[in-house]
């Protein structure tokens, strides 16, 4: 299962579709969570609005007990927080980022529970790096609240940034097809993945 923000949608080219049929003999399912929850949210990927509404799509459109359960849950949530004009980062916004991202991990646990949950960590070429490491710092710190079932996925500042120029569409954040198989990848370096 996957969920994250626009650069998470599946389809055969895009890093999800990708890093599953690069594990074809272990027969894996893959379903995206992110088209639900951008329904839910109206387009709206900050964790703000995804904690709110994660239950209810999990409810609707994630268990998926009709083909089994999932082993590995991917998340690529916290662009959208690091943008500049998103929020002060202040001890208000760091106490939010942390809970919502705690109820999301809540969420997906409950809802699959026999799965590992993993955490990408972005980084965007138009954010401060001060903003992007403390945004990371804090996701770092709901993994760890978390650590029996959510382990630290890809980390962008290492695996895509030195490289932004060949593996960015836009020299921002969206993937070329260099891009696309960086995160792969990144994905299949993941220790226990």
């Amino acid at each position: 299962m996957v969920l994250g923000d626009s650069k998470t949608v599946v389809t055969s080219n895009t890093w999800p579709g990708t890093l599953v049929s690069s594990m074809v003999p272990l027969n894996p399912q893959l379903y995206d969570m992110t088209a639900a929850m951008t329904a839910l949210t109206g387009g709206d990927q900050k964790l703000a609005s995804v904690a709110p509404n994660i239950a209810g799509a999990l409810a609707a459109n994630g268990n998926r007990g009709n083909t089994g359960n999932f082993t590995r849950i991917l998340i690529d949530l916290g662009t959208h927080d690091m943008l500049t004009g998103s929020a002060t980062l202040d001890a208000t916004y760091h106490t939010a980022y942390v809970t919502n991202f705690q109820t999301v991990l809540d969420a997906l646990h409950a809802a699959q529970p026999g799965a590992n949950i993993y955490v990408h960590r972005d980084w965007m070429s138009t954010q401060p790096d001060l903003r992007i490491d403390t945004i990371n710092g804090w996701t770092d710190e709901a993994i760890a609240s978390r650590n029996t079932f959510t382990f630290p996925g890809p980390d962008q500042r290492t695996w895509f940034k030195p490289f932004v120029g060949t593996m960015s569409l836009d020299g921002v954040h969206f993937y070329t097809a260099a891009g696309q198989a960086g995160c792969v990848a990144a994905w299949q370096a993941v220790p226990g993945f």
